[in-house]
Protein backbone atom coordinates (compact mmCIF):
# COMPACT_ATOMS: atom_id res chain seq x y z
CA UNK A 1 0.00 0.00 0.00
CA UNK A 2 2.98 2.33 1.02
CA UNK A 3 4.70 1.41 -2.27
CA UNK A 4 1.55 2.08 -4.30
CA UNK A 5 0.97 5.45 -2.64
CA UNK A 6 5.01 6.56 -3.50
CA UNK A 7 4.60 5.45 -7.06
CA UNK A 8 1.72 7.74 -7.42
CA UNK A 9 3.27 10.57 -5.27
CA UNK A 10 6.26 10.12 -8.48
CA UNK A 11 3.73 10.64 -11.00
CA UNK A 12 2.80 13.35 -9.68
CA UNK A 13 5.58 15.43 -9.02
CA UNK A 14 7.06 14.32 -12.84
CA UNK A 15 3.92 15.75 -14.40
CA UNK A 16 4.08 18.88 -12.76
CA UNK A 17 7.53 19.67 -13.65
CA UNK A 18 6.81 19.19 -17.12
CA UNK A 19 8.78 21.40 -18.95
CA UNK A 20 8.62 23.21 -22.74
CA UNK A 21 11.20 21.69 -24.75
CA UNK A 22 11.23 24.04 -27.45
CA UNK A 23 10.01 27.47 -29.19
CA UNK A 24 7.53 24.70 -30.74
CA UNK A 25 5.91 24.07 -27.88
CA UNK A 26 3.92 27.87 -27.99
CA UNK A 27 1.54 26.12 -29.81
CA UNK A 28 -1.45 27.62 -31.80
CA UNK A 29 -3.89 26.97 -28.85
CA UNK A 30 -1.72 28.72 -26.47
CA UNK A 31 -3.84 31.17 -24.80
CA UNK A 32 -1.50 34.17 -25.35
CA UNK A 33 -4.41 36.50 -24.01
CA UNK A 34 -4.21 34.39 -20.58
CA UNK A 35 0.24 35.25 -20.62
CA UNK A 36 -0.39 38.89 -21.20
CA UNK A 37 -2.95 39.25 -18.45
CA UNK A 38 -0.51 37.22 -16.22
CA UNK A 39 1.93 40.06 -16.76
CA UNK A 40 0.01 42.86 -16.79
CA UNK A 41 -0.78 41.80 -12.68
CA UNK A 42 2.63 40.89 -10.62
CA UNK A 43 5.12 38.60 -12.42
CA UNK A 44 5.69 35.56 -10.13
CA UNK A 45 9.08 35.92 -8.46
CA UNK A 46 10.71 32.38 -9.75
CA UNK A 47 12.44 30.62 -6.97
CA UNK A 48 14.84 29.25 -9.75
CA UNK A 49 16.56 32.45 -10.90
CA UNK A 50 19.73 30.44 -10.84
CA UNK A 51 18.01 27.82 -13.17
CA UNK A 52 17.20 30.48 -15.32
CA UNK A 53 19.85 32.46 -15.81
CA UNK A 54 22.08 28.60 -16.36
CA UNK A 55 19.81 28.18 -19.32
CA UNK A 56 20.18 31.34 -21.00
CA UNK A 57 23.89 31.48 -20.33
CA UNK A 58 24.03 27.78 -22.17
CA UNK A 59 22.15 29.72 -24.92
CA UNK A 60 23.77 32.49 -25.63
CA UNK A 61 27.31 30.72 -25.39
CA UNK A 62 26.73 27.08 -26.39
CA UNK A 63 23.64 27.90 -28.56
CA UNK A 64 21.74 25.08 -27.19
CA UNK A 65 17.78 25.26 -26.74
CA UNK A 66 16.38 27.13 -23.76
CA UNK A 67 13.94 24.31 -22.44
CA UNK A 68 13.05 25.16 -19.07
CA UNK A 69 13.25 29.18 -20.18
CA UNK A 70 9.90 28.67 -21.81
CA UNK A 71 8.06 26.92 -19.12
CA UNK A 72 9.21 29.32 -16.62
CA UNK A 73 8.41 32.33 -18.50
CA UNK A 74 4.73 31.07 -19.04
CA UNK A 75 4.41 30.68 -15.76
CA UNK A 76 5.10 34.06 -15.37
CA UNK A 77 8.85 35.36 -14.18
CA UNK A 78 9.20 38.41 -16.18
CA UNK A 79 13.31 37.58 -16.14
CA UNK A 80 12.77 34.03 -18.01
CA UNK A 81 10.35 36.11 -20.61
CA UNK A 82 12.94 39.22 -21.09
CA UNK A 83 15.40 36.01 -21.68
CA UNK A 84 13.24 34.53 -24.28
CA UNK A 85 12.58 37.46 -26.31
CA UNK A 86 16.14 38.43 -26.28
CA UNK A 87 17.27 34.54 -27.77
CA UNK A 88 14.59 35.26 -30.30
CA UNK A 89 16.18 39.14 -31.56
CA UNK A 90 20.01 37.08 -31.25
CA UNK A 91 19.30 34.28 -32.77
CA UNK A 92 21.16 32.11 -29.90
CA UNK A 93 19.29 28.63 -28.79
CA UNK A 94 16.55 29.45 -30.87
CA UNK A 95 15.78 30.81 -34.46
CA UNK A 96 16.18 34.22 -34.75
CA UNK A 97 12.93 36.00 -35.06
CA UNK A 98 12.39 39.42 -34.27
CA UNK A 99 8.42 39.43 -34.56
CA UNK A 100 8.73 36.72 -31.85
CA UNK A 101 11.40 38.57 -30.01
CA UNK A 102 8.45 41.60 -30.02
CA UNK A 103 5.78 39.09 -28.44
CA UNK A 104 7.49 38.09 -25.59
CA UNK A 105 8.87 41.65 -24.79
CA UNK A 106 5.88 43.00 -25.05
CA UNK A 107 4.14 40.16 -22.51
CA UNK A 108 6.18 41.51 -19.76
CA UNK A 109 7.39 44.95 -21.08
CA UNK A 110 5.08 46.37 -17.57
CA UNK A 111 6.97 44.82 -15.41
CA UNK A 112 10.38 44.40 -16.85
CA UNK A 113 12.05 47.31 -17.52
CA UNK A 114 14.38 46.03 -19.34
CA UNK A 115 12.14 44.21 -21.57
CA UNK A 116 10.53 48.21 -22.32
CA UNK A 117 13.77 48.76 -22.72
CA UNK A 118 14.85 45.95 -25.66
CA UNK A 119 11.40 47.21 -27.32
CA UNK A 120 12.42 50.73 -27.17
CA UNK A 121 15.19 50.09 -29.17
CA UNK A 122 13.66 47.80 -31.53
CA UNK A 123 10.89 50.30 -32.51
CA UNK A 124 13.58 52.90 -32.38
CA UNK A 125 16.01 51.24 -34.90
CA UNK A 126 13.18 48.80 -36.67
CA UNK A 127 14.18 45.67 -38.22
CA UNK A 128 13.26 43.71 -41.39
CA UNK A 129 10.00 42.60 -40.28
CA UNK A 130 9.23 45.61 -37.77
CA UNK A 131 8.97 48.98 -39.32
CA UNK A 132 10.89 51.65 -37.55
CA UNK A 133 8.73 54.07 -35.57
CA UNK A 134 10.55 56.40 -32.66
CA UNK A 135 7.16 57.61 -31.86
CA UNK A 136 5.91 54.11 -30.48
CA UNK A 137 9.33 53.30 -28.87
CA UNK A 138 9.25 56.73 -26.55
CA UNK A 139 7.00 55.50 -24.19
CA UNK A 140 8.91 52.02 -23.22
CA UNK A 141 12.41 53.68 -23.22
CA UNK A 142 10.50 56.13 -20.82
CA UNK A 143 9.37 53.12 -18.45
CA UNK A 144 12.82 51.99 -18.63
CA UNK A 145 14.28 55.32 -17.80
CA UNK A 146 11.51 55.60 -15.01
CA UNK A 147 12.44 52.77 -13.59
CA UNK A 148 16.05 51.90 -13.51
CA UNK A 149 17.40 55.19 -14.95
CA UNK A 150 18.69 53.44 -17.79
CA UNK A 151 21.57 56.29 -18.84
CA UNK A 152 20.86 54.96 -22.40
CA UNK A 153 17.52 54.82 -22.51
CA UNK A 154 17.45 59.00 -21.05
CA UNK A 155 20.17 59.42 -24.13
CA UNK A 156 17.33 58.03 -26.95
CA UNK A 157 14.65 59.85 -25.16
CA UNK A 158 16.87 63.16 -25.24
CA UNK A 159 17.08 62.77 -29.14
CA UNK A 160 13.48 62.43 -29.48
CA UNK A 161 12.54 65.65 -27.53
CA UNK A 162 15.07 67.47 -29.26
CA UNK A 163 13.98 66.30 -32.40
CA UNK A 164 10.35 67.46 -31.61
CA UNK A 165 11.85 70.97 -30.30
CA UNK A 166 10.56 70.03 -26.66
CA UNK A 167 13.39 72.00 -25.06
CA UNK A 168 12.50 71.59 -21.70
CA UNK A 169 11.91 68.10 -21.74
CA UNK A 170 15.51 67.66 -23.01
CA UNK A 171 16.93 69.92 -20.55
CA UNK A 172 15.05 68.18 -17.90
CA UNK A 173 16.32 64.68 -18.59
CA UNK A 174 20.29 65.79 -19.85
CA UNK A 175 19.92 67.72 -16.10
CA UNK A 176 19.48 63.86 -14.62
CA UNK A 177 22.06 62.43 -17.02
CA UNK A 178 24.22 65.23 -16.20
CA UNK A 179 24.20 63.97 -12.11
CA UNK A 180 24.84 60.44 -13.23
CA UNK A 181 27.94 60.99 -14.94
CA UNK A 182 27.90 58.70 -17.26
CA UNK A 183 28.04 58.86 -21.26
CA UNK A 184 29.16 62.70 -21.49
CA UNK A 185 29.75 62.22 -25.00
CA UNK A 186 26.25 62.48 -25.31
CA UNK A 187 24.59 64.90 -22.80
CA UNK A 188 27.79 66.65 -22.53
CA UNK A 189 27.24 67.33 -26.58
CA UNK A 190 23.45 67.73 -25.97
CA UNK A 191 23.34 70.00 -23.39
CA UNK A 192 26.58 72.41 -24.57
CA UNK A 193 24.78 72.80 -27.78
CA UNK A 194 21.37 73.91 -26.49
CA UNK A 195 22.97 76.43 -23.88
CA UNK A 196 25.21 78.12 -26.69
CA UNK A 197 22.02 77.95 -29.63
CA UNK A 198 19.71 79.39 -26.44
CA UNK A 199 17.48 76.54 -26.14
CA UNK A 200 18.47 76.10 -22.65
CA UNK A 201 16.26 77.74 -19.49
CA UNK A 202 19.53 80.10 -19.03
CA UNK A 203 22.46 81.17 -21.26
CA UNK A 204 25.75 79.97 -19.55
CA UNK A 205 28.65 79.93 -21.93
CA UNK A 206 30.81 78.68 -19.07
CA UNK A 207 28.83 75.91 -18.26
CA UNK A 208 28.22 75.01 -22.04
CA UNK A 209 32.19 74.91 -22.67
CA UNK A 210 32.51 72.85 -19.55
CA UNK A 211 30.05 70.20 -20.89
CA UNK A 212 31.22 70.04 -24.16
CA UNK A 213 34.58 69.49 -23.01
CA UNK A 214 33.65 66.68 -21.10
CA UNK A 215 31.87 64.96 -24.46
CA UNK A 216 34.67 66.04 -26.30
CA UNK A 217 37.22 64.25 -23.80
CA UNK A 218 34.98 61.06 -25.02
CA UNK A 219 36.20 62.07 -28.97
CA UNK A 220 32.60 63.46 -29.97
CA UNK A 221 33.84 65.39 -33.08
CA UNK A 222 30.26 67.56 -32.96
CA UNK A 223 31.13 69.07 -29.74
CA UNK A 224 35.25 69.52 -30.88
CA UNK A 225 33.89 71.59 -33.35
CA UNK A 226 31.21 73.60 -31.24
CA UNK A 227 33.68 74.15 -28.62
CA UNK A 228 36.26 75.31 -31.18
CA UNK A 229 33.81 78.39 -32.54
CA UNK A 230 33.01 78.98 -28.35
CA UNK A 231 36.65 80.05 -27.97
CA UNK A 232 37.23 81.37 -30.92
CA UNK A 233 34.44 83.90 -30.49
CA UNK A 234 34.55 84.00 -26.74
CA UNK A 235 31.07 83.29 -25.94
CA UNK A 236 32.13 83.29 -22.54
CA UNK A 237 33.92 86.36 -22.57
CA UNK A 238 37.79 85.34 -23.39
CA UNK A 239 39.07 84.34 -26.77
CA UNK A 240 41.21 81.69 -26.93
CA UNK A 241 42.57 81.47 -30.69
CA UNK A 242 44.97 78.96 -29.87
CA UNK A 243 42.34 76.29 -28.00
CA UNK A 244 40.00 77.24 -30.93
CA UNK A 245 42.72 75.92 -32.61
CA UNK A 246 43.80 73.13 -30.69
CA UNK A 247 39.61 71.26 -30.74
CA UNK A 248 39.52 72.37 -34.10
CA UNK A 249 42.20 69.61 -34.33
CA UNK A 250 40.15 66.99 -32.40
CA UNK A 251 36.55 67.75 -34.30
CA UNK A 252 38.79 66.98 -37.35
CA UNK A 253 41.08 63.47 -35.96
CA UNK A 254 37.06 62.64 -34.69
CA UNK A 255 35.15 62.92 -37.65
CA UNK A 256 31.76 63.98 -37.46
CA UNK A 257 33.41 67.80 -37.61
CA UNK A 258 33.16 70.19 -40.85
CA UNK A 259 36.94 69.79 -41.28
CA UNK A 260 36.82 73.61 -41.56
CA UNK A 261 40.42 75.65 -40.63
CA UNK A 262 38.75 78.66 -39.47
CA UNK A 263 40.50 79.44 -36.15
CA UNK A 264 43.78 78.37 -37.81
CA UNK A 265 43.37 80.30 -41.14
CA UNK A 266 44.40 83.41 -39.04
CA UNK A 267 47.49 81.62 -37.06
CA UNK A 268 51.19 81.92 -38.00
CA UNK A 269 52.80 78.72 -39.16
CA UNK A 270 54.49 78.50 -35.92
CA UNK A 271 51.55 78.83 -33.89
CA UNK A 272 49.55 76.04 -36.21
CA UNK A 273 52.58 73.99 -35.56
CA UNK A 274 52.47 74.64 -31.72
CA UNK A 275 48.44 74.21 -31.83
CA UNK A 276 49.10 70.57 -33.90
CA UNK A 277 51.51 69.74 -31.58
CA UNK A 278 49.82 70.14 -28.58
CA UNK A 279 46.76 68.15 -29.64
CA UNK A 280 49.07 65.48 -30.61
CA UNK A 281 49.98 65.26 -26.90
CA UNK A 282 46.39 65.22 -26.00
CA UNK A 283 45.62 62.14 -28.09
CA UNK A 284 48.76 60.35 -27.18
CA UNK A 285 47.33 60.44 -23.56
CA UNK A 286 43.72 60.03 -24.16
CA UNK A 287 42.85 56.81 -26.12
CA UNK A 288 39.94 56.96 -28.23
CA UNK A 289 37.18 55.10 -25.92
CA UNK A 290 34.59 52.00 -27.15
CA UNK A 291 32.03 53.29 -29.39
CA UNK A 292 28.86 52.89 -27.42
CA UNK A 293 26.49 50.31 -29.01
CA UNK A 294 22.89 51.93 -28.39
CA UNK A 295 21.71 49.13 -31.11
CA UNK A 296 22.43 46.45 -27.99
CA UNK A 297 19.39 44.74 -26.27
CA UNK A 298 19.81 44.42 -22.63
CA UNK A 299 19.36 41.51 -20.47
Amino acid sequence: MKIKKLVLILMVALATNVQAKSEDDLKPDFDLTALYAKFKAAPEVSNNQQIILSEFNAAITKNTPPDKLFFYAKKGDSSACNFVGYLFEAGKGLKQDSVKAEKWFLYCAKTNPKAAYNLGVMYSDGRADIPQDKARAIPYLKMAWDELHLPLAGIRMAYWFRSQKDWQHEWDLLTTLEIGKKYARHWGYLMGEMIIKKQAPFYDPTKANNTLSLAVDKYNGQAAELLAFSLGTGLNGTVDTFHACVTEVFAETFGGGSGSVRWRSGMSDSEVVSCKGEAAIWLSKNKRPDPIDFKSLMY
